[in-house]
């Protein structure tokens, strides 16, 4: 039905200690523990390519002048990068001269950041996956089919827990499995329903969180979790969410971030055929969605029904009330648009 990114590579202890070596030589290898590892390794792919630019140039890489980063900066503009982009290898190179004992100075930074950021327009918002709507999505789906039964657990826990991708697939059956296999929390069954425990994530890189998920409050997603647990014979300590190839063999390794994307998009847009919509709108509304589209689906749901925000944030997880609101504005805005009674 869709293509499905296969696992990334795991990433072995060894990789991201040699990583860390590279771009703080000097420093104890401890400090390699501070970040996640896909963060050192961030960090040295980019400092590998910013090192090859400034050779290329005659520059010293350490410490680099205020001009040579506004240089650089426009070196990565004529690439093509989006801002975002732009923010974290500049972010790359300033953690990496912070391990090798100076401190960037991005004033000169500011304003081409700012300007970059104008140009680009606002980011693109992936659409809410509102619960009415994800209720129809997965009423169309059949029990007995492997990938119609793993991609309703993903579809409803990720919009139950607010899941972000890289926490969905990081899921391990019962027990957590080994880190090296890209395992980053657990989905279980507890007393009163389930419980997703998130070790790490990238609200909480030290303190466990737990997501409870009672019965009688979405009492479909047990039906779901149990029948996927059936169909793949997943043990504990194992990838719940795996790859489904061609022929509907379920194989044994951990589902890639990127596939959940494409699992909430395919969807959309089979639900949108499946009403009768035209082809080339269905592809155009399956094209707003995406992988965020549950954990905004989330927030804009629970403010419709009036949960208070801060019981909307803990379960979403968000730093502060204010990127909370990013989400749930829309919602809001439809429910409370400001004419109040005085429309006619």
């Amino acid at each position: 039905m869709q293509r499905e990114f296969e696992t990334s590579k795991r990433i072995s202890r060894d990789r991201v200690l040699a990583a860390f070596r590279f771009i703080a030589p000097d420093e104890d290898i401890d400090l390699a523990e501070a970040k996640a590892p896909k963060t050192i390794l961030q960090y040295a792919s980019v400092w590998r390519l910013y090192t090859q630019w400034c050779q290329e140039r005659g520059f010293s890489a350490v410490p680099a002048s205020p001009a040579q980063l506004r240089e650089y900066l426009r070196h990565l503009q004529g690439l093509g990068h989006s801002p975002s982009s732009l923010d974290s290898y500049l972010a790359a190179v300033a953690a990496v001269h912070r391990y090798r004992g100076y401190r960037v100075d991005r004033t000169l930074l500011i304003e081409p950041l700012k300007a970059a950021r104008r140009r680009a327009g606002p980011p693109r918002q992936a659409r809410a996956l509102m619960g009415m709507e994800l209720k129809k999505v997965v009423g169309g789906l059949k029990a007995d089919h492997p990938r119609d039964a793993r991609d309703a657990v993903i579809l409803l826990l990720g919009f139950a827990c607010a899941l972000r991708s890289a926490e969905i697939v990081g899921l391990d059956w019962q027990r957590r499995g080994s880190t090296l296999a890209g395992g980053t929390g657990t989905l279980g069954f507890e007393r009163s329903g389930l419980l997703v425990v998130l070790a790490t994530s990238k609200a909480s890189q030290v303190t466990p969180v737990e997501l409870p998920i009672a019965d009688r409050e979405m009492p479909s997603l047990t039906v779901w979790v149990e029948r996927w647990v059936a169909l793949a014979q997943i043990g504990a300590g194992e990838p719940i969410f795996r790859p489904i190839d061609n022929r509907g063999r379920i194989l044994a390794r951990r589902l890639a971030p990127p596939a959940i994307a494409e699992i909430v998009r395919a969807r959309m847009l089979a639900h949108a055929k499946a009403t009768g919509m035209p082809e080339t709108e269905a592809i155009l509304l399956a094209r707003a969605f995406s992988a965020h589209s549950l954990r905004r689906g989330y927030c804009s749901t629970a403010s419709e029904a009036k949960l208070p925000l801060g019981q909307i944030r803990r379960r979403s997880r968000h730093g502060s009330d204010e990127l909370l609101a990013r989400y749930i504005r829309t919602a809001e805005g439809r429910r409370q648009s400001g004419l109040g009674k005085i429309g006619f």
